[in-house]
């Protein structure tokens, strides 16, 4: 049982690493793509986990409506 327990917390520790750095990550694809200057802010951060959480749902929910 530990070591589920154990597992859970890696991939809740993983969930949370990712929701943090991932849109960092998109900031910077965009930056380089484009050429843009976008600045690495909370703001800025708060504007792209929207971005990207909107788009990840919509996804989801597109897959679930086609099986």
């Amino acid at each position: 049982m530990s070591d589920v327990k154990n597992l859970m917390v890696f991939v809740g520790i993983v969930a949370l690493a990712l929701a943090i750095f991932l849109p960092f990550i998109f900031i910077w694809s965009i930056n380089t793509l484009f050429g843009l200057s976008i600045a690495y802010g909370f703001w800025e951060w708060l504007a792209a986990f929207c971005l990207t959480s909107f788009l990840s749902v919509r996804h989801i929910n597109s897959f679930k409506n086609n099986s």
